[in-house]
């Protein structure tokens, strides 16, 4: 169960909230100071934190100046939900590290709730990301060079694709840095950023693993490799056969 820590020195606000957010399936904290919240986060670690900025004592900026110093929560997400639009503390807050500010008086529980529940998706799949990207890294750093994998299969067992394909990847790994740099042109960027996802969502569903997206990844390797030499319709021809896969791992 994801747990949400609400902070604001409006006990009806938070009271509102929690009984709200615990029916959307959260585990709902709240703290009616920065001093609370603080306490709190000495034993709780949050996936979302929504913050007022006008709170006495201790206010809204100070109070996430302090929870960035807490251990694991340099990260976590902030959303600034409060009435007082001051400019200097919104100037202040933001290099903190906010990921979006709604005025009480200007936003309907329902859309903070779609806003949390938006954030939180996000970081789901920003986990799933590190996570794959770390095991298809470790596969990978695991395979001598010169006892590679020689195809992929669409038929073979998982354990076996997810190894070819680590191999595929360690092949081709500096191919791909190379795509993504600042030097390389737009259109490898792209195709290098596209390359890389399929390779991860593979990975971790390789049940995924067709004729089609084999050779869509033999095809983009290969755009890599010949640079320029390629024909730029074959490179966007890449791209939207990869696109059309990765969305259709999304279903």
């Amino acid at each position: 169960m994801k747990t949400v820590l609400f902070v604001d020195d409006d006990q009806f606000v938070t009271t509102l909230y929690k009984t709200k957010l615990a029916g959307e399936g959260y585990q709902v904290e709240t703290a009616n100071s920065g001093a609370e919240a603080l306490f709190k986060l000495d034993q709780l670690q949050p996936n979302v934190i929504i913050l007022d900025l006008n709170m006495p004592e201790m206010n809204g900026v100070d109070t996430l100046k302090k929870i960035r110093k807490l251990p694991g929560l340099k990260e976590v997400p902030v959303i600034i939900f409060s009435n007082g639009y001051v400019q200097s503390l919104i100037d202040e807050i933001c290099p903190l590290g906010i990921q979006s500010f709604f005025i009480k008086s200007q936003c309907p529980p329902n859309r903070l709730i779609t806003e949390i529940n938006t954030t939180l998706k996000a970081q789901i799949q920003l986990a799933k990301n590190v996570r794959n990207q770390t095991a298809l890294e470790t596969a990978a750093a695991a395979i001598p060079p010169d006892r590679l994998e020689g195809a992929v299969s669409a038929d073979a067992h998982p354990e076996a694709q997810c190894k070819a394909l680590a191999s595929l990847y360690h092949k081709n790994k500096p191919r791909l840095e190379t795509s993504l740099s600042e030097a390389a042109e737009p259109q490898d960027r792209r195709l290098g950023r596209a390359l890389k996802n399929l390779f991860e969502d593979l990975y971790d569903q390789p049940e995924n693993l067709t004729d089609t997206s084999i050779r869509t990844l033999t095809q983009g390797l290969e755009n890599l490799m010949a640079g320029q030499a390629e024909p730029v319709n074959r490179v966007q021809d890449s791209e939207a056969a990869l696109k059309s896969i990765l969305q259709s791992l999304d279903e």
